[in-house]
């Protein structure tokens, strides 16, 4: 990941994981403020695309947990 990626040069903790999809979800903070993102893991092994690896960043859990129950309806209606 270069400098362009979202996540570049930011302190992260990843929080969970998705093994069926590579997804994992991360607490990104800088002292001041928090928000989240949910990270689709490649496993390239080499400098990605630009928009890659997939990223999603959300301001708050709350707002994680809306796109999620979309998402898995989504999944859940095929």
């Amino acid at each position: 990941m270069g400098p362009t990626y979202v996540l570049y040069s930011k302190s992260a903790r990843a929080l969970a994981v998705a093994v069926d999809r590579d997804d994992v979800l991360f607490e990104i903070s800088d002292g001041t403020s928090t928000c989240y993102a949910v990270v689709h893991l490649t496993w390239s092994g080499q400098a990605e695309f630009k928009n890659c690896p997939f990223t999603r960043v959300f301001e708050s859990l709350e707002q994680w947990l809306e796109w999620m129950k979309a998402d898995h309806d989504d999944y859940s209606r095929g």
